[in-house]
């Protein structure tokens, strides 16, 4: 493929600042080949030194642009041509069929993760993939409405009891990962819940609506617990014995709540409100737990296993749900893969389409 010298950075860019890495020596050209990322792109560009045809160009010369995302630039031997990694990202939504025992498009195989669906089962929020962005929609895909801006990456939408609004986790320029709310008709630009320093993530609503418990991220804070807000007075408590713990999940009917274990005893516990107690459920690497609709048994995926499985609260019988082994699944920006349930209780995950292949540029004098 060619590549034409491109323009400097516009006024635009000043706003929202481009991020250079991994710079490779040109000696050719006399400059400098560097991988910059601005917002959810990524591009090759040129630092010329003074030297070639490249010395009349202003800093910045922008050698690729999209729709791959163009990475790890190597010159040729030559000087003739320019290796790149041109990738492609790409999923699709799929739903584990326990009678065919496969796995099938779901939701029309929207490219996509994080889906959350109301308690009357009419709409589902999800994140799309790569772009990180909150939309809505019915669950037959009508009536999709984006709900949050370009600048915010987007995880863990929760709808409100009522469906009236949907509180999810976002990253802003400026701001650590910060929780907010938006209501699902769009329209309205999401609002913080709390304004803090601190990071926040995972909020999980009351069956009442009217709290939210929510968790910091690891590795981020130098305490990890989970913290309770009042939506009404707006006051934060913490949760009694849940050092350690992050990423909740209520249960309907306000008897549990489910944690992850951060550090190096990683597990899934549940706390009991009616007895203030915490408990361990699982042993291992935990990832995206939640309950069914009916509170009487949770969902997990084991990252150690691969397998996804289920546990029934009254006797903590555990059954194998899917086996992830042989799927492919995205590695989402800022976060793992994803995988959840339908509200008829079948298994969701991401199916990795996106591509990467080796692109040799030819520079156009």
């Amino acid at each position: 493929m060619k590549s034409g010298v491109g323009a400097p950075i516009g006024p635009e860019d000043k706003e929202n600042p481009l991020i250079a890495c991994c710079a490779r020596w040109f000696p050719q050209y006399d400059a400098f080949l560097v991988q910059r990322f601005h917002r959810k792109e990524a591009d090759i560009w040129a630092i010329p030194a003074g030297g070639g045809f490249l010395r009349k160009r202003p800093d910045f010369v922008r050698l690729t642009s999209g729709p791959l995302a163009y990475t790890s630039p190597v010159p040729s031997f030559d000087g003739k041509r320019i290796f790149v990694y041109g990738s492609l990202s790409l999923s699709e939504l799929m739903r584990y069929n326990g009678a065919t025992k496969q796995f099938e498009q779901y939701l029309g195989g929207i490219s996509a993760g994080h889906v959350a669906f109301s308690n009357d089962g009419q709409w589902v929020a999800y994140v799309d993939y790569p772009g990180n962005a909150l939309w809505r929609s019915r669950t037959d895909g009508g009536e999709k409405v984006r709900l949050t801006p370009e600048e915010m990456l987007v995880v863990q939408p929760r709808w409100s009891p009522d469906g009236s609004r949907i509180a999810f986790t976002a990253l802003s320029k400026g701001t650590p990962w910060r929780m907010y709310t938006v209501k699902p008709s769009g329209g309205d630009p999401p609002e913080p819940l709390l304004t803090e320093n601190q990071s926040q993530l995972g909020p999980t609503w009351s069956p009442d609506g009217k709290s939210i418990i929510f968790g910091r991220i690891r590795s981020r804070e130098a305490k990890i617990s989970l913290h309770q807000l009042d939506l009404v007075t707006h006051k934060v408590t913490d949760l009694p014995g849940s050092d350690n713990l992050w990423i909740p999940s209520w249960s309907r009917d306000g008897k549990y709540l489910l944690a992850v274990t951060s550090g190096e005893a990683r597990g899934l516990k549940i706390y009991e409100f009616a007895t203030q107690k915490w408990s361990d459920l699982v042993k291992g690497d935990i990832a995206d737990p939640g309950f069914y609709s009916d509170s009487k048994g949770v969902f997990y995926f084991d990252q150690d296993k691969e397998f996804m499985f289920r546990m029934r609260l009254s006797d903590h019988k555990v059954e194998q749900l899917a086996d992830l082994r042989h799927i492919n699944q995205p590695s989402l920006p800022y976060w793992t893969a994803w995988t959840g349930t339908a509200p008829d209780g079948s298994p969701l995950l991401m199916h990795d389409l996106g591509t990467q292949e080796i692109y040799a540029l030819e520079l156009e004098k």
